[in-house]
């Protein structure tokens, strides 16, 4: 089993980070996993120096999951803005991987 992406509202269904006390559409307090999710593609941007001897330069993500949220992750590989995309969690990071057309 995958760690989850984010935690969802078992209330309305809203979901995004930071994780809140309770839900900002409905005021809910009981969470449930969301295992990964899809989206697409607003922004690309690529972290190209680190502190980090063992850096290796990704492309960072900004993901429109659904109207009014999105999600930073890093690309499995290059995507450019507008393309679709699944999230999961790997590890600490947040994994975008292009869908199939």
């Amino acid at each position: 089993m995958t760690a989850p992406v984010c935690k969802a509202c078992a209330s309305c269904g809203w979901f995004g980070l930071p994780l809140r006390q309770w839900c900002p559409e409905c005021s809910g307090i009981v969470w449930s996993d969301v295992e990964d999710c899809e989206g697409v593609v607003v922004a690309v941007t690529h972290i190209r120096r680190s502190m980090n001897r063992d850096f290796d330069p990704r492309p960072i993500i900004l993901v429109e999951a659904r109207p009014k949220t999105w999600l930073i992750a890093v690309a499995q590989v290059p995507v450019s803005v507008g393309a679709r995309v699944t999230l999961t969690r790997q590890g600490r990071s947040i994994v975008g991987r292009p869908l199939l057309p």
